[in-house]
């Protein structure tokens, strides 16, 4: 829209990007694509895909996926609410939500350029958000095999997963904060 164009002038459609894979997490997505172009900074990466130098693929709850997803190369077929429920921990932290407070959380995620997505005030929590991306070493054989880029799987990285349940093995945590 001529709105969203006024808010980010200087974005263009980024012509190449990695595959998508199912379940991976966005992060991983934006690091994949930084590395397939070369960069050395993040600052470079998000401007290509937020429109800003900052950008919004925090490993937990991202924002601005609109933006990003406009960034995208249209063969992708992604909306910014796909890359929220498909590609980042958001369906999980909204899964005891009413259903009117997870769609202002997905809303949220896609339209806000400012903070990461917060879907719930905070609470106590019973177990501890991992501090570091975790990863299944099962996992990471089979996409070798398959031929896939390694990357990051969003059930991975929730704190109640403590054992990959594709494989069943216990996830390992990588040195990526």
């Amino acid at each position: 829209s001529a709105d969203s164009n006024d808010k980010w002038p200087n974005k263009s459609v980024v012509g190449v990007f990695p595959t998508v894979y199912d379940d991976e997490l966005l992060y991983s997505m934006v690091a994949r694509f930084s590395r397939l172009s070369g960069y050395t900074d993040a600052a470079s990466t998000n401007l290509d895909l937020f429109g800003r130098a900052f950008g919004h693929a925090a490993p937990a709850l991202p924002s601005t996926l609109d933006v990003m997803a406009q960034s995208l190369p249209a063969s992708l077929g992604l909306t910014g609410r796909d890359l929220a429920l498909r590609h980042t921990v958001l369906p999980y932290h909204c899964a005891f939500l009413t259903e009117t407070a997870a769609e202002r959380a997905t809303r949220k995620a896609c339209a806000d350029p400012g903070k990461s997505v917060r879907p719930t005030r905070t609470v106590e929590r019973p177990l501890a958000r991992p501090t570091n991306l975790r990863f299944c070493p099962e996992c990471n054989r089979a996409m070798e095999r398959a031929g896939q880029d390694l990357h990051w799987k969003r059930v991975h990285q929730l704190a109640i997963v403590t054992v990959c349940p594709e494989h069943e093995c216990d996830l390992r945590e990588s040195g990526i904060r």
